[in-house]
């Protein structure tokens, strides 16, 4: 299997994030913890459980 990166290019490649931002028409990042609580919070709901 052919890998698209190897261990070299992790000093060589660089993310902006505001361009990520941006580039995604996110208003902001959000962290882990706030992703896996919204997903854990849309499927109480979906199950009609009040939050």
């Amino acid at each position: 299997m052919k890998h698209l990166f190897n261990e070299y290019d992790e000093n060589r490649i660089k993310v902006n994030i505001k361009k990520a931002v941006e580039f995604l028409g996110l208003s902001r990042l959000k962290s882990p913890e706030e992703s896996i609580e919204g997903i854990v919070r849309r499927r109480l709901v979906r199950y009609g459980f009040k939050c």
